[in-house]
């Protein structure tokens, strides 16, 4: 019945659409328009709300149909996939809508259906999982949003699907990785300022128990120039119901304007809080960015260099850029994200920073450096990729060593001493190369090739080398990169 409902909620909101029309979240490429920087624009809260500079890659319609100010779209979705390491598949189809009414509201849903008997690095992270057979999974992926503009300073939206904020290939704030959510937001453009207020409904499962969670969101972007932007970030999770107390959804963290450490402490409570700095500078078609997510730290410790447990926090640097090479774009990329052991984890599964499973930020999860560069190439129809990534991360051994962020963070070795690749460390290198060609006019669906030779030295030195061939509809991210 509640996915009933859900679906009936999903589809009614298809039905409008507005001048606040969103971006969908992906990966960015070469020949996607790049928006004038100006002080009213602050492209690290997406999806991006800038209806008049559409994707090129979002136009593609199998049927349209358009009476006044409503308009319905139809969009076929495909996932198919086989890759040669352990003869993995998977086969998914389905259904997008997209519509609006006016100039206020917009709203997007996706249904994709099939089936699979691949790891998780290869499937799409979906809404549900059933297994069918031994090796053979049942999957559903359901998502939408609705979106309402009642002015150009506010827009509210409601959905079961994923956000992201930032500027880089990852995000050590909030990212798309992790499987879909419920949520409900507050986007507040004024002066130089957006403000993102982010109420997030999520879920665990614990020895075969659901455990409902929840997490509440801010985040502030200011431009100080046109081309120089800070950003102030904050989140806390908490669960409904602990040993002493069944709270329901906290109501002290409906508050929009609070800042959640002290709030925290005056509850006393011992809710997971977050806080972080971001900033993007551009020059040209080049953009600097970072990022700083601060979990818990004590700045006495860390003059004392004594490596303590509970300095818990993690670093983004990283450039991007887009040139013409041959009059045709090219799409380039550095990044170096550092996280260290014990972040984002806490004293439950119901606190830590994660959702069904799957993360809400990096995908390496804690205790770990990474560096990824990329390039994109686009040529008519083709596209070529091309990603270096090198990480080292630190795996449990009879201690929790602060990489695994599903589990309580009590059982570590000791209090000093912590650095980043302890425990089991590995290092692993990715060599991705994929060329993939747009079947259909507006580049939605591509047929693709993908290479990858993979080496690490967990336990052994594990050399892979991995073809993807497939077809799929180019509009959710496709991450098989790390």
């Amino acid at each position: 019945m509640k996915k009933f409902i859900l679906i009936a909620f999903l589809f009614i909101g298809q039905y409008l659409l507005a001048q606040a029309e969103l971006h969908i979240i992906r990966a960015e490429l070469p020949n996607d328009t790049l928006l004038p920087r100006s002080i009213n624009f602050h492209p690290s809260i997406q999806p991006q709300i800038k209806p008049e500079q559409k994707r090129q890659s979002d136009s593609l319609v199998v049927d349209s149909i358009q009476r006044n100010k409503v308009s319905l779209s139809v969009i076929p979705l495909i996932d198919g996939g086989y890759r040669t390491y352990k003869n993995e598949y998977r086969a998914m189809a389905g259904i997008g809508l997209s519509s609006n009414i006016g100039n206020k509201w917009y709203g997007r849903f996706s249904y994709l259906q099939g089936f699979e008997n691949a790891s998780d690095r290869f499937q799409l992270q979906t809404v549900s999982t059933l297994q069918k057979d031994i090796d053979l999974y049942e999957k559903l992926d359901l998502r939408g949003r609705l979106s309402y503009t009642p002015n150009r300073f506010i827009n509210l939206q409601a959905g079961y699907d994923e956000n992201f904020i930032g500027e880089g290939a990852r995000s050590l704030f909030l990212s798309d990785y992790g499987k879909p959510y419920g949520f409900g937001q507050m986007r507040m453009n004024f002066w130089r300022i957006e403000y993102l207020v982010l109420y997030q409904f999520m879920n665990e499962r614990l020895n075969n128990k659901k455990i409902n969670k929840f997490a509440t969101t801010h985040y502030l972007n200011f431009s100080a120039t046109d081309w120089l932007q800070f950003g102030l970030f904050e989140t806390v999770v908490f669960a409904p119901k602990d040993i002493f107390l069944n709270r329901g959804f906290e109501p002290e963290y409906l508050n929009p304007m609070i800042f959640f450490r002290p709030q925290e402490y005056a509850l006393g409570s011992s809710d997971n809080v977050l806080v972080g700095l971001d900033m993007a500078a551009n020059y040209k078609n080049w953009t600097f960015y970072s990022q700083l997510l601060l979990d818990e730290f004590s700045l006495t410790e860390i003059r004392a260099k004594s490596k303590w447990w509970a300095n818990k926090f993690g670093i983004q640097t990283g450039i991007k850029g887009r040139m013409n090479v041959y009059n045709r774009p090219l799409f380039v990329r550095s990044e170096l994200n550092i996280v260290r052991p014990y972040t984002y984890s806490h004293l439950s599964l119901a606190q830590s920073y994660t959702n069904r499973d799957g993360v809400l930020a990096h995908p390496l999860g804690a205790n770990f450096m990474e560096l990824l560069v990329e390039a994109k190439y686009q040529f008519k129809k083709w596209t070529a990729e091309v990603l270096v990534n090198y990480s080292l991360k630190g795996y449990d051994d009879s201690f929790n060593q602060g990489g695994n962020i599903y589990i309580p963070y009590i059982n570590r070795p000791d209090d000093y001493g912590h650095t980043i690749g302890q425990g089991n460390h590995n290092n692993q290198f990715i060599l991705g190369t994929k060329v993939s060609y747009s079947v259909l006019k507006g580049g939605n669906m591509q047929a693709f090739v993908d290479y990858q030779f993979r080496a690490n030295t967990y336990l052994a030195f594990l050399p892979t080398h991995q073809v993807i061939v497939g077809i799929r509809s180019n509009i959710w991210n496709d991450y098989r990169n790390y």
